[in-house]
């Protein structure tokens, strides 16, 4: 089932103030104006798909290839075919005979998520390893995943079906039951380890893509490789995984784990390796012929021929498709993806360089844009005069002329005096207007002020409504605009007071609706409107981003004040949004425009990955001054800016300041248009390549080069080069009702992606939301159906895939309509990766069904793929490159369609250079930038580390190394990476060990000691969800900075019991510690420093130090940011007075929704209550640290127990003589090291025996644990099993070893179920399941007798045949065969036959007649039919009785009439219409669990609860 996030009231309550937050910041601007209606439909797009790469989220690119048939769409395609006759992916059925497979095409597994599992057959004899291993994967993951997703693992079958005893390699979250941040994992336990170690992937999966795994354990260590680069690494885990006597315990599977849980891979299997030896990095830099010879234990990859040879299906039976598939291409270069505050390939910090160093990029390109000027139908009063118009072309032509941009004015006239007359609102949804909230962008007098929202003329009397006058008080929502009147063209000009916004008549109209209206395409040219402001604003203008969803249709373009166009003083607004139309952001982005002080996009130097993305503006604050802002005290401190752009056309300065765009900027606008704008431009040649090509590959007599395409892509619309068709939708509906707010309508699911923080609310999104402006309000979806959203597509093909954006917590399943409905099933999904899900139909698709039953979800958008070669692609043409050289080459001139080119016309030592040029459609492009290469040289990507390669995107920056990135097609094929990602790879590198605590722990400087706080009060304390003891003790790593529903830190409003955060709560957190000492500094961990998102100002916390004697001492107070955590405030003493000692810090937060997951108190050595006696003593004045004179030590360290001493010097004790402890094995002490001070010893110490602690409940499933001489060193513990567990093995004894874990258990304790129960009426299909000791997870089969079904699933595929299985406690699951019903005889009939078994199989109903002659049997099949129907009786004659004067009979007649006495009165009234009775309730079949007809009423209590699914047990009306 889908993970659906269920948000309590109060965490809910906040999240709908964080949309309102988001809704009113849009509603301040217009750059992307939602939608209206709850029905919507989109253009279709005109732009390549390539370029609709920079809509997608980095992840979101859809790959090629899937499991789904070929379809017939590809007869008309007319490309070149390379490889199998038939040239789609092929599914081969499970157990048939694979063909032929051509060489460039492979075979693979995959798996679709539903229990399809393999096993290691036990016939083939597979030996799995139990010290070192390591195995290799080659996988390519869908979009959505089960949180967590096994693709392979080793687990215990003998004892328990959740034990984490093995290892798995799969996906999951980093935080559990997580709906983000979804990575690759490797988890590991050995049968001695307390608990599983897991480590992490880097960064999250990307889907759809063929990614190589490697997970790796030498007995002490565990790491994962990922793309041959090692990424995670942990030496928490050691020594053997189980003892030999548990190796049959042990069993290796594919696509999912042991449980029930649903943990199922879904995906594609390229490949598995199992090797008995640890592979290390260096292994995959030699290659496979260079490595051990030792054969793996079990090889399969890009051939699964012989696939029922090594596997059998798991369990279910159920087993994954063996699929035919090209080999996928090999990928020479990491992806060039935006920076993480950016978007789009013109994002990106490489490409943004090659236009902004290479003329050749910025070559002249020729803007088309037209004025829209609406005026009367006569032609007078234009909205804009010519005059204006040609004075603001004028200012544009001189602002972009010197930067090769150059703009071509056309005017498109609409002579409307309708149109004309209306007041056109430049940022007001019409929505809004009326909807009992002032929204301050639709307040004006010709909205009525918001309709009556934002003034409110009253009292409105009675009298004055309907009078066919329109009476200004009345004139509001509050009374339906006068009912009527105000609107009415017959009694009022309409034009000043219509102010209902569903009346056809009213004064005003939406931007949105006036380009509704015209529909102006934007594919070919730029669009210019104009509207007005509000009372309340004073907007200048807006503008479409080239990323947003309208860029190219009619509701894109520039929407302008008329005040601000072609007038003096106001020419270079349009400049400004012209910028914003190509792409530039405001110069102080990042500075007045970010989420909070703790903004990853904040800039505070210049960059090209922060702020406005460009290097040479300087941050800065908006501002209208000509002058730099200088110190600027705002919600984040105090600033300083110097050397600000003010005089940028991108800042909000005057026209006689502005005057310039950056070389930064140039090059972006550049860019976008040739991402985005290539329709707009006029003469325009093919996008040349933005970088240099790359060396990918030298041998002694050649060299291999690479490029990118040109950031067009293809040269197709909506196509890829294999002929793929994609297509977003283009219309959505929903039956849900809009929000009263106007977002999160079923316009914003069309079209590409537009969200661009995936996980936290947007407005660009679909959603169920309600009551955003009423929290009191909710609308759950409902039960049936669940919230639903239709979306269709403009052009119908056979699918091959689907891809849905679900961004905001979690979607339901969905459905897929053709002509008749597919159903897709629930899916799982993370909101920062894309749900993609293959589809198996040879029917065409015309629309998508998606439902969810959480409101508060989100969908962005949900494309539809095409098999290869879509006739709607049959005029794609390829882009065909030609490859320039210099020297020049000696034979032909070099074209070709591929990305990568092979020279062997070269001689080692000279210099080449290379550049590629586009050719498309007879048209060639500017040369790339030039690629300087000489032979035998080093290059970026060879292997070797060199310290100036530092190009990204070729390489990668991780850590500190920089090499070449390679995928895994083959083992022949690619080089490994030797990047390596350090941080939170499990080993403590010596650069980290005082900044990761991740890796190192938490980290004690030399000469200080740490403790955590032993007890903890709270003023607010949830003791079920978040108690303050949770505050206490070691925070596990995985809980700093991260929220987490376990019991696993403290705050004051607990997990589940949110506080409105408009309410203060004054928190205090009163933590204590064991041993009292004199406070270096308080350490202060947190899960949560309250700041939700959008919040500028920090929390803070106000520290005391609580001494022995009861005094509190003041620290101050301090900020919180999960940006600096822990927080670490050092304590300053006063060395006048003396050292107090700390027993406990009071902690006073300024936010209820702090969380703290733990606080230490450092303490230094020197300041300890032994060495300050001593310096009492000695004689020391009064000083830190100023000795007046030595003193020796005379005494020699004792001679401790299990240890040895080493002192150095080992003659003189002075105080700089130091001891060493070593202790002896299974023994340890807490310090290691004294120190001589002042003449004495710092500190008593002694080695303790290790203590493993009481045996944990997984150490032996089912077992009792018995430690009587303790569970120390050398101690034993005796287990016994409990009922109705056996014990299985010879030794029911543990021993704590050295290490301080228990010893291998060499038995375990095994639950068996007895005999199968006999279901009657059902037949055992198992012959296997006969007999006791059946283990836990045995499946037995029955099939139910002819006229039996499986009980409760009537209406399912499976209801003959009845699964039970074995489960926890030894028990089979219930289940059981009842008869088949037929349905119920008419009620006509009722009373009038008998029948031998009710409505079960086989029984008899005879219809009674007066007249035995018409006497009528028929029988119930065992099919659920009836042989026939009954026939009325003919012969039926005589009245009905009159009603019986009893209680149980109710009359009522209508007004003016009575009841008589007699029953002749009482049937004259029986064809009165309101005449009713009562009738009476038959008792004896009354809760009989049949709905009885003559008691389905409610004096009958319908039929005593037998009618209603509501009220029976079972949900089922018999």
């Amino acid at each position: 089932m889908i993970n659906t996030w269920l948000l309590n009231s109060a965490q809910s309550d906040h999240i709908q103030r964080y949309k309102r937050t988001l809704a009113q910041r849009a509603d301040s601007e217009v750059a992307h104006l939602a939608s209206e209606q709850c029905r919507s439909t989109r253009q279709p797009r005109q732009a390549t798909y390539s370029a609709s790469v920079l809509h997608l989220p980095p992840v979101a690119h859809p790959r090629r290839y899937t499991t789904s048939d070929y379809s017939a769409e590809s007869e008309d395609y007319p490309g070149d075919q390379e490889g199998p006759p038939n040239p789609g992916p092929t599914r081969i059925l499970w157990g048939a005979q694979i063909p032929d497979v051509h060489p460039k095409w492979m075979s693979a597994l995959y798996f679709n998520g539903q229990k399809e599992q393999l096993r290691v057959n036990p016939a083939a004899g597979i030996e799995l390893p139990r010290a070192k291993f390591s195995v290799e994967l080659w996988v390519k993951p869908e979009g959505g995943q089960t949180n967590p997703a096994i693709i392979a693992g080793v687990f215990d079958n003998c004892s328990y079906s959740l034990s984490e005893k093995g290892w798995s390699v799969g996906i999951r979250t980093v935080e559990p039951r997580g709906t983000k941040d979804a990575r690759f994992f490797f988890t590991l336990r050995t049968d001695r380890a307390p608990k599983a170690t897991t480590i992490y992937g880097h960064q999250h999966y990307h889907p759809n893509s063929w990614t190589h795994l490697m997970a790796s354990y030498n007995g002490h260590n565990m790491t994962l490789y990922i793309d041959g680069a090692k990424v995670a690494e942990s030496r928490l885990q050691s020594g053997n995984l189980y003892s030999p006597f548990m190796e049959t315990c042990r069993t290796l599977l594919l696509g999912g784990d042991q449980s029930d849980l649903g943990h199922n891979f879904r995906g594609h299997i390229g490949g598995i390796v199992l090797w008995v030896l640890p592979r290390t990095h260096e292994d995959l830099l030699k290659g496979r012929s260079q490595i051990d010879k030792r054969e793996p234990k079990l090889a399969l990859w890009a051939d699964f021929s012989e696939v029922e040879q090594h596997w059998s299906p798991h369990k279910e039976g159920y087993h994954p498709s063996i699929v035919i598939i090209p080999i996928p291409e090999l990928e020479h270069v990491s992806p060039f993806l935006p920076p993480p505050c950016g978007l789009t390939a013109c994002d990106n910090t490489d490409i943004i360089l090659g236009y902004n160093n290479h003329w050749q990029l910025r070559t002249e390109k020729r803007i088309r844009y037209r004025i829209v000027n609406i005026c009367n139908d006569d032609g007078s009063r234009p909205t804009v005069s010519q005059a204006q118009i040609q004075q603001q072309h004028q200012a544009l032509v001189e602002a972009f002329r010197s930067h090769n941009i150059s703009l071509e004015l056309s005017t498109h006239t609409i002579q409307n005096t309708s149109l004309r007359q209306r007041f056109i609102l430049s940022n007001c949804r019409i929505s809004k207007i009326g909807n009992r909230h002032c929204d301050a962008e639709c307040d004006h007098p010709l909205t009525g002020h918001d309709g009556g929202d934002c003034l409110r003329l009253g009292p409105c009397y009675n009298w004055k409504r309907r009078d066919g006058v329109c009476n200004t008080e009345c004139n509001s929502i509050h009374y339906d605009f006068d009912d009527g009147d105000c609107c009415d063209p017959e009694g009022t000009d309409v034009l000043k007071t219509c102010f209902d916004p569903e009346s056809p008549d009213r004064a005003y109209m939406s931007v949105k609706e006036l380009k509704e209206v015209l529909h102006l395409s934007s594919t070919d040219t730029l669009n210019v409107f104009f509207a007005n402001n509000s009372a309340r604003e004073e907007l200048a203008g807006a503008a479409t981003w080239p990323w947003a969803k309208e860029a190219l249709n009619h509701q894109g373009g520039m929407v302008l004040n008329p005040s601000y166009f072609g007038t003096v003083g106001h020419n270079n607004t349009m400049i400004h949004e012209m910028g914003h139309i190509f792409g530039l952001y405001h110069v102080f982005k990042g500075v007045s425009e970010r989420e909070s002080c703790d903004d990853p996009c904040q800039e505070t130097t210049p960059s090209m990955e922060t702020g406005d993305l460009c290097a040479d503006t300087a941050p800065t604050p908006k501002s209208k001054a000509c002058h730099d802002p200088g110190h600027v005290n705002d919600t984040c401190g105090i600033t300083l800016y110097q050397d600000t752009p003010y005089n940028n056309y991108m800042s909000y300065t005057d026209d006689n300041c502005t005057n310039h765009f950056t070389p930064n900027q140039v090059a972006r606008m550049h860019c976008y248009m040739d991402l985005v704008y290539e329709n707009w431009l006029n003469g325009r040649r093919p996008t040349p390549i933005p970088l240099k090509p790359m060396v990918i590959g030298q041998s002694s007599d050649s060299v291999s080069i690479h490029w990118l395409p040109p950031v067009r892509g293809v040269n197709c619309r909506d196509c890829e080069a294999d002929g793929v068709f994609h297509q977003y939708a283009y219309e959505a509906t929903s039956p849900r009702v809009c929000d009263s707010s106007g977002y999160w309508t079923p316009e914003e699911a069309t079209g590409p992606p537009d969200v661009y923080q995936p996980c936290e609310p947007s407005l660009q999104a679909w959603s169920p939301e309600l009551s955003l402006y009423d929290a009191n309000v909710t609308s759950p979806c409902p039960e049936t159906e669940g919230c639903v959203l239709m979306l269709r597509f403009l052009h119908l093909v056979v699918p091959d895939s689907l891809t849905v954006w679900v961004t905001y917590i979690s979607a339901g399943g969905s459905r897929v309509h053709s002509n008749e409905s597919l159903d897709m099933g629930p899916q799982h999904v993370f909101c920062d990766v894309p749900l993609t899900l293959h589809v198996h139909t040879e029917k065409r698709v015309a629309a998508v069904k998606l439902s969810t039953f959480d409101e508060k979800m989100e969908i962005d958008a949900i494309l539809l793929t095409s098999s290869p070669h879509n006739p709607l692609c049959s005029s794609c043409q390829p882009l065909i490159y030609r490859v320039v050289r210099q020297p020049p080459f000696s034979g032909d001139l070099v074209q070709q369609t591929l990305l990568t080119f092979t020279d062997s016309d070269i001689e080692k030592g000279m210099e080449y250079q290379y550049r590629v040029q586009v050719e498309a459609d007879g048209l060639l492009s500017e040369l790339s930038p030039p690629l300087v290469y000489t032979h035998g040289a080093a290059y970026c990507g060879d292997g070797l580390l060199q310290g100036s390669c530092t190009m990204k995107g070729i390489g990668c920056h991780l850590g500190r190394k920089l090499v070449h990135y390679i995928s895994f097609p083959l083992f022949s094929l690619g080089e490994p990476s030797l990047c390596y990602v350090f941080e939170g790879d499990g080993v403590c590198e010596e650069f980290e060990r005082g900044s990761s605590i991740q890796d190192c722990g938490y980290f004690t400087p030399h000469g200080y000691s740490d403790q955590w706080a032993s007890t903890a009060a709270a003023s607010h304390q949830d003791q079920s969800s978040c108690p303050a003891l949770a505050a206490t003790g070691e925070p596990l790593l995985s809980k700093v900075a991260v929220l987490s529903s376990a019991l696993s830190y403290w705050m004051p409003t607990g997990y589940r019991c949110y506080l409105s955060v408009n309410v203060t709560v004054l928190s205090v957190l009163n933590v204590g510690f064991t041993q009292p000492g004199v406070a270096a500094s308080v350490i202060i961990y947190l899960a949560s420093d309250g700041a939700w998102p959008g919040e500028q100002c920090r929390k803070t916390v106000t520290i005391q130090l609580c001494d022995t004697g009861g005094r509190n001492h003041s620290l101050g107070s301090f900020e919180l940011s999960c940006q600096q955590n822990p927080l670490v405030v050092n304590v300053t003493h006063n060395l006048s007075q003396p050292f107090f000692l700390t027993t406990a810090v009071i902690l006073n937060f300024s936010s209820p929704f702090v969380a703290v997951t733990g606080v230490a108190l450092r303490t230094s050595c020197h300041f300890s209550a032994f060495a300050l006696t001593g310096c009492a003593e000695g004689g020391v004045s009064l000083g830190f640290h100023m000795y007046t004179h030595t003193h020796t030590c005379t005494r020699i360290p004792p001679q401790l127990e299990h240890a040895s001493v080493t002192c150095s010097p080992e003659t003189e004790r002075t105080e700089t003589s130091h001891c060493t402890i070593h202790c002896h094995p299974g023994f340890t002490l807490q310090e290691t090291e004294l120190q001589c001070l002042h003449g004495a010893w710092d500190r008593v110490v002694s080695c303790q025996p290790v203590d493993c602690g009481p045996p944990d409940q997984s150490h032996v499933y089912f077992a009792i644990f018995s430690c009587p001489w303790g569970t120390t060193f050398g101690k034993q513990c005796s287990f016994t099993c409990n009922p109705p567990a056996m014990l299985q093995g010879d030794s029911d004894r543990l021993v704590c070893l050295d290490d301080g874990l228990w010893s291998f258990p060499e038995a375990y304790c095994k639950i068996e179920c007895p005999e199968p129960p006999t279901v009657p009426n059902a037949k055992l299909l198992v012959p296997q399941c006969n007999g006791t000791g059946h283990d836990v997870g045995t499946v037995c089969r029955y099939k139910c007798n002819p006229g039996y079904y499986v009980t409760a699933s009537l209406n399912t595929k499976s209801r003959k045949f009845l699964k039970v299985e074995c489960v926890e406690g030894g028990q089979w699951e219930e289940g059981g065969c009842e008869p088949v019903p037929c349905p119920s005889l008419l009620a006509v009939f009722e009373g009038m036959y008998t029948c031998t078994n009710g409505r079960h199989y086989n029984s008899l109903c005879t219809l009674l007649c007066p007249h035995a002659s018409e006497n009528h049997t028929i029988r119930c099949t065992k099919d659920g039919r009836w042989t026939e129907e009954f026939t009325m009786c003919t012969r039926l004659a005589g009245a009905c009785p009159p009603p019986p004067n009893v209680n149980q009979v109710q009359f009522a007649c209508d007004e003016g009439f009575n009841v008589g006495k007699s029953p002749s009165q009482l049937l004259q009234l029986q064809d009165t219409p309101h005449y009713t009775y009562k009738f009476p309730f038959f008792q004896p079949f009354g809760g009989d669990g049949w709905c009885d007809t003559i008691n389905n009423r409610a004096y009958c209590e319908y039929d005593g609860g037998d009618c209603c699914p509501s009220t029976l047990s079972t949900r089922k009306v018999n």
